[in-house]
Formats: structure tokens, C-alpha cells, sequence
């Protein structure tokens, strides 16, 4: 069921899961602040597929990393910037909307602790009321705002 939910989002972000049909560089280690272009890079911490600018993620790309999080989106100078999604597999945690700088902002939707919620993101926390998700119940509520 994730995997499908995953590649709903993917799609919803205009991502493909199709090949590229230009060569990656293949780099295992630190890429060079020469490098611009398609890559496909390994170090010991992580794993990134995408465009680079000047060495660092920027454009489309997806990065895995070994602490089992995945950040799929737009990338501007080594940063997760515009339409994402982040999801972290060891604490069953997803973020979905825009991002500036790794940091959610704006309407999105995020889990924690197994609840969802979808309204507006402040500094990657809920700001105000919005939609919770709960053992597939959904009931307005404000998350920060204790009962």
C-alpha cells in the first residue's frame, strides 16, 4: 500500500519512474564543485540520483539516506526547495508540500506518531486548524493546541 502511495506522489510532483534516457556521471564519493549535470552519486552516508549545479543536488533528484529517509523533489544548491517529499521509514513519518531550504512551508500534509494532518506548515510544524487523520477517521483539529 505505501509503495502505491508513493507513486501516486511521485506522479502528483510530476516525477517519473520511467528511465532517463541521458547518461548519468557516476560518482562514488564527493562530487567535484565543477560538476554540473545528470548523477548518479554513493558516499558512505547516502545515495542521490538527480541533477547537481556546481557539485550539489539541484534540480529534480531523489536522495536516499542510510539513516532509512528518502527526500524526492526539487533541489536548489544542495537543498530540498520547492514540490517534496520526505519520508522517514524508521520512524513511519512522511511530509509532503513545498519546502525551502529541507524546511516544510505552506499547505502540505505531514504524519507523526500515526496521525496526519493536511493544512498549513510553519517551519515544517501545523500552524492553525486542519484536516487530522486518525484510524481512518479525519476530524478538524489544531495538533499544537492541547485538549
Amino acid at each position: 500500500m505505501r509503495f502505491i502511495v508513493v507513486l501516486l506522489l511521485l506522479s502528483m510532483l510530476g516525477c517519473s519512474t520511467s528511465r532517463k534516457t541521458e547518461d548519468p556521471l557516476i560518482v562514488h564519493g564527493v562530487i567535484g564543485t565543477s560538476v554540473t549535470g545528470y548523477v548518479i552519486q554513493e558516499t558512505d552516508q547516502a545515495r542521490y540520483v538527480g541533477y547537481v549545479k556546481n557539485g550539489q543536488p539541484h534540480g529534480q533528484g531523489t536522495m536516499y539516506l542510510k539513516n532509512k529517509m528518502i527526500l524526492i523533489g526539487e533541489w536548489n544548491q544542495g537543498e530540498l526547495s520547492g514540490s517534496g517529499i520526505i519520508i522517514s521509514i524508521d520512524l513511519d513519518n512522511l511530509a509532503v508540500g513545498n519546502f525551502d531550504q529541507g524546511v516544510q512551508q505552506g499547505k502540505g500534509y505531514l504524519t507523526a506518531n500515526g496521525v496526519g494532518f493536511h493544512g498549513e506548515i510553519l517551519n515544517g510544524v501545523p500552524s492553525g486548524v486542519g484536516d487530522c487523520y486518525q484510524k481512518a477517521q479525519k476530524t478538524l483539529c489544531d495538533p499544537l493546541k492541547t485538549p
